[in-house]
């Protein structure tokens, strides 16, 4: 007997449909650096047997999910372009293949960079004739600097002068050309470009300003009889700026002892001693003095080391008595000295020995009322400036009150020679005040 086999085509493998692929994972969506039109995904394939994947956008926030694209197998990014800038997307990326589709990756939301916001109340403030500080609002979180510009006032030529970090809302012009008007305006920039300008500002330098203060010196200037000294005088504007070729005049209170020339040069007339002062023209006419003392050709000069004519109520001050041996020849050896002050000027807190080593014996009984004797000897003598004591001073508690502190000497002789100095020595009396 003969049997027939029948093969049924379902005993056949007939190669059907694959399964579906594993869903991608590990979604990411991160806005293109220095672009506000794109968006670069990153996904994990976990599939072995992908046609390919889908790629799905949404606005950020929703689930209004559309294709937008297809990659083939293998494939693990996508750069979503043709964006709007500032603009939030979100995505969701799945894979497929005939046998159909996977489940969706996580969906990644990330918002497209943007141009940051414009700077806003640009302020500027005039510091000086070389200055303008500039001050604005910043009101962006995404610059990365702001781009200062400045034009000649009254044009639009402007020019990139300055660029300061983020988050700076300052920025201090210097250099500048006094007299001189300055527009400027700031922009904020990153990545991806510049935001529009702020609002515009001018501002103009001081120029060659009024004279506000002068300051003349030496304040202590020793010149012969005969002989002649320059002074230096210098005058500034309320902006601490040089006043540039400021009318000064100058004015002796004793000719006949130190007269001054209109440059402010001294000439030493005859011994003693004159205040010069000197006052600048215009502005609030600001004026200054110094001490000229005239002595002897060589001769010693016995003074204290006062720079200024005023103290600061009840500040403490402390004064050193100087016999300044000068070109005379000889070493100081022996001198006696009356210091003398108006108490309501200066009151006597204390003494010590001047820094030359010299010690002298001190009589201060009568320092309550305003006087004080040293003496001294020493049979090796001392040359140049020598400091003979320093006395410490509280200023007087009431302001506007005039006075002195006033030297004298009795004595003044060369070591080892016993030559007498005393006729060639000056004396210096200092006008003081409190202020």
């Amino acid at each position: 007997m003969t049997l027939a086999v029948v093969a049924s085509a379902y005993c056949k493998d007939s190669g059907g449909p694959p399964a579906a692929p594993a869903a991608p994972s590990n979604l990411t969506a991160v806005a293109a650096p220095g672009s506000a039109t794109q968006i670069n995904l990153q996904w994990q394939d976990n599939a072995a047997n992908e046609d390919g994947f889908q790629i799905e956008r949404a606005p950020g926030g929703t689930a209004s999910f559309t294709e937008i694209a297809s990659v083939g197998p293998n494939a693990s990014s996508y750069q979503s372009t043709g964006l709007s800038a500032g603009t939030s997307y979100s995505y969701r990326v799945l894979a497929y293949n005939a046998g159909g589709t996977s489940g969706y990756s996580n969906t990644a939301t990330v918002t497209t960079l943007s141009t940051p916001a414009a700077p806003t109340n640009l302020v500027a403030t005039v510091a000086s004739g070389s200055q303008i500080n500039l001050a604005w609002t910043d009101n962006a979180t995404n610059e990365d600097g702001f781009r200062i510009e400045r034009a000649p006032e009254g044009t639009t030529s402007f020019i990139e002068i300055a660029t300061v970090g983020p988050s700076l809302t300052t920025f201090q012009n210097t250099g500048l050309t006094p007299g001189t008007g300055y527009s400027y305006r700031v922009r904020a920039s990153n990545g991806v470009g510049n935001s529009p300008y702020s609002n515009m500002v001018t501002a103009t330098t001081v120029g060659a300003g009024a004279p506000s203060s002068l300051v003349l010196t030496p304040k202590s200037l020793i010149v012969d009889v005969g002989s002649t000294a320059g002074t230096t005088v210098t005058v500034q504007d309320p902006f601490g700026d040089p006043v540039a070729n400021p009318l000064v005049t100058y004015v002796s209170r004793n000719p006949s002892a130190a007269s001054v020339s209109a440059a402010g040069t001294v000439t030493g007339e005859t011994r003693g001693q004159a205040v010069v002062t000197a006052r600048a023209e215009g502005g609030s006419s600001p004026a200054d003095s110094l001490l000229a003392v005239v002595a002897v050709p060589g001769g010693p000069v016995l003074m204290a080391d006062i720079a200024q004519f005023s103290y600061q109520t009840n500040a403490v001050v402390t004064i050193t008595v100087i016999m300044d041996m000068r070109a005379s020849g000889e070493l100081l050896g022996s001198t006696r000295v009356l210091v003398t002050w108006n108490p309501s000027v200066l009151a006597y807190q204390s003494h010590t020995n001047g820094g030359s080593g010299v010690s002298p014996t001190v009589n201060a009984s009568n320092a309550a009322s305003g006087s004080l004797a040293l003496a001294m000897a020493d049979a090796n003598g001392f040359a140049g400036r020598v400091e003979l004591l320093r006395i410490t001073f509280r200023a007087g508690p009431v302001a506007g009150v005039a006075g002195y502190l006033g030297l004298a000497t009795s004595e003044v002789a060369g070591a080892g020679t016993f030559t007498d100095l005393l006729a060639q020595t000056v004396a210096v009396t200092h006008p003081l005040a409190t202020r």
